[in-house]
């Protein structure tokens, strides 16, 4: 498979004590530092559509995304600080989207990972759609896997 890209941003990290940022890209992967003894919990969507789901009611961490998308056209994926019962798509604003390729594998460009994790703080929702921002679902539901502590 050739090396696709959606670039709506630049992805750069930092190791903490360090000065220099890196960019991200397939040599210079994301670390995922899980200490010992941290439990990581994990959310399996065998077809994520645009319905907005639940992957941690509290607040938390969301450390790492596999995404698979089998359409043929990208699609995104939707991040909410908001129990899902509490997202309107196409209204409220996720706290960010990613883009996943057409034909994305998780061993692909389907995949992110944090060095500490993005932050919620009252619950961490997510949905699929066709835009950054819309209500639309995927042709074909989305495989995905969410870590998060």
């Amino acid at each position: 498979m050739t090396n696709k890209h959606i670039a709506p941003v630049q992805l750069w990290w930092r190791v903490e004590g360090q000065d220099e940022y890196q960019e991200m890209d397939e040599g210079n992967p994301l670390p995922v530092q899980i200490l010992p003894g941290e439990k990581v919990e994990s959310d399996f969507r065998s077809a994520l559509v645009a319905t907005v789901v639940s992957g941690k009611p509290a607040g938390g961490r969301l450390l790492a995304v596999y995404v698979t998308n089998p359409n043929t056209v990208s699609e995104w994926v939707q991040f909410f600080d908001k129990g899902a019962s509490e997202v309107v798509l196409g209204t409220t604003v996720p706290k960010f989207s990613l883009g996943v390729p057409k034909g994305a594998s998780a061993t692909d460009v389907g995949a992110m990972e944090w060095t500490v994790g993005v932050d919620f703080d009252h619950a961490i929702s997510y949905a699929a759609t066709t835009t950054p921002t819309g209500n639309t679902a995927p042709t074909t539901g989305l495989t995905a896997n969410f870590f998060f502590r």
